[in-house]
């Protein structure tokens, strides 16, 4: 089963220059407890802006179509293009953890399965990586909230909600 995992203001917000325009807690600790013991795919960018590599207890796919610079071993694995993505998710739940670019493939090409979303009750200007959740939510209709919290982004409090889309 292929599945995302994105924290986004309510425009498709994730990124400025190549780093997350949000950096909560309470986010980063979900990520870990669905992804930990699974395997994650990514993009080169997301790959290279990883102040940690690979990312630990999971395999890290890195999609990369060109040349990229990376050396393979038990933890970390190319994959070279979307297709070679669907046939990982066929027998085993993997999670696309980003870019933006792969993100928006994925929801495109209608091969996305559930996606756990964060969505934080802000616009960020500066944001210059967008996923399409207009997209995202044509092809996975169904919506439930799972958390709500708050936390805290400079001089003010933002409200986030992390739900789980499905068909």
């Amino acid at each position: 089963m292929i599945k995302m995992i994105f924290c986004s203001d309510i425009k498709g917000g994730i990124g400025f220059d190549n780093d997350l325009i949000y950096n909560s807690k309470e986010d980063m600790k979900f990520f870990r407890e669905m992804t930990t013991g699974h395997k994650v795919v990514m993009g080169y960018n997301t790959w290279v802006s990883l102040p940690k590599k690979p990312l630990p207890n999971r395999i890290n796919y890195i999609l990369c179509d060109g040349e990229c610079n990376i050396e393979e071993n038990e933890n970390v694995k190319i994959l070279r293009n979307l297709t070679e993505l669907v046939e990982l998710g066929k027998n085993e739940d993997i999670f696309v953890i980003g870019g933006a670019q792969l993100y928006n493939s994925v929801i495109y090409e209608d091969i996305v399965d559930e996606a756990y979303v964060t969505l934080v009750i802000d616009i960020c200007h500066s944001a210059d990586r967008f996923v399409h959740l207009y997209k995202m939510e044509e092809n996975l209709t169904k919506r439930e909230l799972l958390k709500s919290f708050k936390f805290d982004k400079y001089t003010y409090v933002l409200d986030a909600h992390i739900f789980k889309y499905t068909r």
